[in-house]
């Protein structure tokens, strides 16, 4: 394998003018309504491997599941670079399922869509198959009134044995519906589930959140390992991680994915692609010539000088020996100067892109000494 020296001399103008050829209820909502899709900017012929996502006993009606779970199946190139893939009718409206059923669906994220919400009661056998599946190394992502629903005081459906996947207690009691605002406030702004949302952002899904039932606010003594990341109104709503070792539970209290506008769709990108450690996001994506692009890293070493590279040829094996790491670029250099991360290991450089760079493919990697991050694959426009 090549050893090289990351250059400090070459500036990003350079590297891209030198370019050679992502039974309906009152609490939860009625039918999805006819959202506006976005066609996709990324060219044909996109082989990369996707990641897949299943529904599984989720709020369905007339046919259809909430409506951003189909259309980031086209969009999902205006957030990010990881191709994705939300399988919406394989287990989203069955009666019941097993663990092979979810083996057999060859899910890398599970998604849990307003279950109660949508009038879905698990059986403490399909809640063991959660786990289980979860625990061979699958995140999880709940939704809305996950936990627990009393159907207009009629029929209640008690999920609430689900809450420990997602670092919950299963012991307290879960209020039906409180009306938030949907103006969400980042807790730990560096984290990848907030990858190029604003802080507050507004989100246009159904702007309603479980809670607790003793005072209708998220509190920590509410949790049993999670920790929330963003809230709302207070934390009348809120999101929260938990990290369960083999995977990561993720729970939004309000339903982003009903009629969600770009806001909710980028949140729900970052959550099935959610890994955590050290992180890079590119943003815009695609890049645009003629404009600033962003770097950010997230989830590193606090106060580490951070380098980012480039390639302009693709993914390789590549040891750099003044940090002691195996990039994954061929042939790298250093796009920048070096940046020192913050005390929660965040940072990111604004970089010029040129004209010149209209059309061409790179590939970026960030890097502090012993670790990297993911690497992205960018085109520009």
């Amino acid at each position: 394998m090549k050893k090289v020296v990351l250059s400090s001399s070459i500036a990003l103008l350079v590297l891209f003018v030198s370019f050679r050829s992502s039974d309906c209820q009152e609490a939860s909502p009625p039918a999805p309504g006819d959202c506006i899709t976005r066609a996709s900017p990324r060219h044909d012929g996109d082989d990369r491997a996707f990641l897949n996502a299943v529904l599984v006993k989720s709020w369905f009606f007339l046919g259809s599941a909430a409506s951003a779970w189909e259309e980031l199946n086209t969009e999902w190139p205006l957030y990010g670079s990881v191709p994705i893939h939300v399988y919406t009718k394989t287990l989203a409206d069955v009666d019941t399922f097993t663990y092979q059923d979810l083996v057999d669906s060859g899910a890398d994220v599970l998604i849990l869509s307003d279950p109660a919400g949508g009038l879905k009661q698990y059986s403490s056998s399909e809640i063991d198959a959660i786990e289980q599946y979860a625990a061979q190394g699958h995140n999880v992502i709940g939704t809305y009134l996950l936990y627990y629903y009393d159907s207009q005081k009629r029929i209640i459906y008690d999920n609430r044995g689900l809450a420990p996947i997602f670092g919950m207690r299963s012991d307290i009691d879960y209020a039906d519906v409180v009306n938030i605002t949907n103006r969400f406030h980042q807790i730990d702004p560096y984290s990848p589930l907030f990858t190029f949302l604003a802080d507050p952002w507004i989100s246009a899904g159904w702007p309603n959140s479980q809670t607790p039932a003793d005072d209708h606010t998220w509190d920590d003594i509410d949790l049993a390992g999670a920790m929330m990341k963003a809230e709302c109104d207070s934390y009348t709503a809120m999101i929260s991680l938990h990290d369960g070792g083999s995977y990561t539970g993720i729970y939004i209290s309000n339903m982003p994915e009903f009629n969600g506008t770009s806001n909710d769709k980028q949140l729900l990108y970052n959550a099935i692609i959610y890994t955590p450690g050290f992180r890079l996001a590119v943003e815009p994506f695609p890049l645009v010539s003629g404009l600033n692009g962003t770097f950010t890293v997230s989830g590193g070493n606090p106060d580490t000088m951070t380098f980012l590279a480039y390639s302009l040829t693709g993914t390789g094996s590549t040891y750099i020996p003044q940090l002691a790491v195996f990039i994954d670029l061929s042939n790298p250099f250093r796009a920048n100067g070096p940046l020192k991360t913050n005390s929660l290991g965040g940072g990111s450089w604004d970089l010029l892109i040129p004209p010149a760079g209209a059309g061409r493919d790179v590939w970026f990697q960030a890097l502090q000494f012993q670790n990297k991050t993911n690497m992205v694959s960018a085109w520009i426009d």
